[in-house]
């Protein structure tokens, strides 16, 4: 029987499951979660709502068979008339 060739995951295809599962991830709003791979290294940017939102993002992500790396740039941002918000003081 002859071997298997083992082919590396290509980065489209990582991208494309590490939005998948962002947008299927349940209370996560990964509407404003940009992702970017490039040689298996996944970069996720762009807003989440909270600390605990950007931390779950990053484990989707290290989950998707391919990824080697997760680089975390997510900006933490308050919603806009949420619950314990507001006008933040400077």
């Amino acid at each position: 029987m002859p071997e298997l060739a083992i082919y590396p995951i290509s980065d489209l295809r990582i991208r494309v499951e590490v939005q998948d599962r962002l947008r299927h991830t349940p209370g996560l709003d990964a509407s404003d979660i940009e992702v970017k791979v490039d040689h298996c290294e996944v970069r996720l940017g762009g807003v989440v709502w909270s600390d605990a939102d950007a931390l779950r993002a990053v484990a989707v992500a290290v989950a998707v068979d391919g990824v080697k790396r997760v680089k975390n740039t997510l900006l933490v941002q308050a919603k806009r008339g949420g619950m314990g918000t507001g006008f933040l003081a400077p």
